[in-house]
C-alpha cells in the first residue's frame, strides 16, 4: 500500500536557468475543518473547477464520524476567481462517513462526460472496513447538493484497500487494491456501467496476484489502477515482485473467445540497481509508449538516497516490433536528491510532449519539516531534440515545508493555457496538523511554466 506513502532554486545544484522564471501560486490551504492531507491528484471540469480529496485523520486506521477529531475524509472543489488576482472558492462537496459510504478517499479520480466523479476510499463501507468505490453526481440544480452513490464495497476476498479508478472511452472503471484477494497481496478489478440503464454496476475480479504461490513472479501490492491501451489490454505496475522483487509492469489481455480468464504477462521486472525499484505510480500512454517512475533504485548513489539504492527513476516502455518480441525499456532520467527523490507519481504531458512529474522527498535540503532532506520537488523533462541523446531536467518548484506546502505524492494537471495543478500533501496552514510530525494539512498549488 501507499506508505505517505512509505529554499528554492539557489539552493538546488541542479537547478537549471528556466528556474526563477517559474511562478507557483498556493490555491488553497486546508485547515482541518474541510480535511487534512490532500491525497489525490486533481481534475478538472469543463468549467475549469478543479476537484480533489483529502484524508481526513490519518493517523486513525478507522474514523468515527460522530468524532470531531477523526474526520473521515472529503471531497472539495475549488473554482477559479472572475477575474484574475482574486482568490479561489472551496466547496467541499461530500463528507464521508466512514459507515457505509468509505472512509479515508485516496488514489486516482476519474471522470466521465455528464460531470460525475469517480473514485475510491482506502477503508470503511462495512464494519469490516476494506473500502468502497464510489460514483459522485452533481447537482441538478445549482446549490443542491452532490449525490453519492456506493458502486462496491469491497469484502476482503475481492479485495482490500483500492488505490484509485481509471475510465475507459466505454465508461467502465478499472482499479486494483493492495491487498486482498486470493494471494492478500492485491487485486485487479472492473465495474461496468448499468445495462439497461438505472440498473446495478457490474464488478468483476480480473486478476488476483500471486494466487499461484510461484513466487510472486507477476508482482504484487499494486499502487495505482491499470490504464486501458491497444487493443482493449490493461497495463499497470506493482510495488513488489517480478524476477528480482522490485516490482514490474504488466498487461492484462481480455479473455479469448470461449474463456473468461484475462491473460497476465509481466513485460518489465525492475531490478534497483539498473532499472529502479518499486513503481508506484500510474502508468501514462502517449504518443504510442507507456512512460511512469519507479520510487527508488536506478543508480548506486551517496547520501540521502543511499538506502535506497538511487532516488528513483523516470521510465519509457517501447510496444515491440513483433508480437513475440520484448518491450522496450529505457530510463529516461535518474535522479540524484537535490533535484528530487522518491517519485510516487505518474507523469503528464503538455502538448509540447513535454513531461512533469512530481517527487515525494529531495530538492530543498532546507525545508522545514521532520525531514532533512527535502520536502519534495516538480520538474520538468525535455524531450531531446536528437534520438538518444539525454532529456534534460528543470526544477520547477521545491517545496520548503513552508507555506507553500510539502510532499507531492501524485501527479500533476496540465491545465487551460498550459498552468500545472497538483496536491502536497502536508505544509500549508500550520495551524492545522496531520500528526506531531507534520505541519501543515497540504495545499492546492499551480506553476506557470
Amino acid at each position: 500500500m501507499r506508505s505517505r506513502k512509505q529554499a528554492t532554486c539557489l539552493l538546488l545544484v541542479a537547478a537549471s536557468t528556466l528556474c526563477a522564471a517559474q511562478v507557483q501560486d498556493v490555491l488553497w490551504r486546508f485547515n482541518g475543518d474541510d480535511g487534512k492531507a490532500a491525497t489525490s491528484a486533481l481534475i478538472m471540469d469543463g468549467a475549469h473547477n478543479l476537484y480533489g480529496t483529502t484524508r481526513g485523520s490519518v493517523d486513525k486506521p478507522r474514523c468515527h464520524a460522530e468524532h470531531e477529531e477523526t474526520y473521515c475524509g472529503t471531497i472539495y472543489q475549488l473554482s477559479p476567481p472572475a477575474q484574475d488576482g482574486s482568490p479561489w472558492q472551496e466547496t467541499i462537496i461530500h463528507r464521508f462517513a466512514g459507515v457505509p459510504d468509505g472512509a479515508f478517499p485516496s488514489g486516482e479520480l476519474a471522470t466521465d462526460q455528464a460531470g460525475n466523479i469517480y473514485g475510491v476510499t482506502s477503508f470503511g463501507g462495512s464494519p469490516e472496513g476494506f473500502g468502497i468505490v464510489y460514483q459522485l453526481s452533481p447537482p441538478i440544480a445549482p446549490g443542491d447538493p452532490w449525490t453519492e452513490t456506493v458502486l462496491h464495497t469491497f469484502t476482503g476476498t475481492d479485495g482490500n484497500e483500492p488505490a484509485g479508478v481509471s475510465l475507459d472511452d466505454a465508461g467502465n472503471l478499472f482499479g486494483t487494491t493492495s491487498q486482498g484477494g486470493c494471494g492478500n497481496v492485491g487485486t485487479v478489478f472492473e465495474l461496468s456501467p448499468p445495462s439497461p440503464p438505472g440498473s446495478q454496476w457490474t464488478f468483476q475480479s480480473l486478476y488476483g496476484f500471486h494466487c499461484d504461490n510461484q513466487h510472486a513472479k507477476d508482482g504484487y501490492i499494486p499502487g495505482a489502477p491499470p490504464i486501458r491501451g491497444p487493443g482493449g489490454n490493461l497495463y499497470g505496475t506493482t510495488a513488489y515482485g517480478g524476477d528480482f522483487t522490485d516490482g514490474t509492469v504488466y498487461k492484462l489481455m481480455p479473455p479469448l473467445p470461449g474463456h473468461s480468464a484475462w491473460r497476465y504477462k509481466t513485460i518489465h521486472s525492475f531490478d534497483y540497481q539498473i532499472t529502479g525499484a518499486n513503481p508506484w505510480s500510474l502508468l501514462t500512454a502517449f504518443q504510442g509508449h507507456l512512460y511512469g517512475t519507479a520510487s527508488e533504485g536506478g543508480q548506486t548513489s551517496t547520501g540521502l538516497c543511499q538506502d535506497l539504492g538511487g532516488c528513483g527513476t523516470v521510465f519509457r516502455l517501447s510496444p515491440p516490433n513483433a508480437q513475440d518480441d520484448d518491450w522496450t525499456f529505457e530510463t529516461i532520467y535518474a535522479f540524484s536528491g537535490t533535484d528530487g527523490a522518491s517519485p510516487l507519481a505518474g507523469v503528464s504531458f503538455d502538448k509540447q510532449a513535454r513531461l512533469y512529474g512530481t517527487t515525494d522527498i529531495g530538492g530543498d535540503p532546507t525545508c522545514v519539516s521532520a525531514f532533512s532532506d527535502g520536502c519534495g520537488v516538480v520538474f520538468l523533462l525535455t524531450p531531446p531534440m536528437n534520438p538518444g541523446s539525454s532529456w534534460t531536467n528543470t526544477t520547477l518548484h521545491a517545496f520548503t515545508g513552508l507555506t507553500d506546502g510539502a510532499f507531492p505524492v501524485f501527479e500533476v494537471l496540465v491545465g487551460r493555457a498550459g498552468a500545472i495543478y497538483g496536491t502536497a500533501w502536508a505544509g500549508g496552514d500550520h495551524h492545522c496538523s496531520i500528526s506531531a510530525r507534520n505541519n501543515g494539512c497540504g495545499v492546492v498549488f499551480k506553476i506557470i511554466p
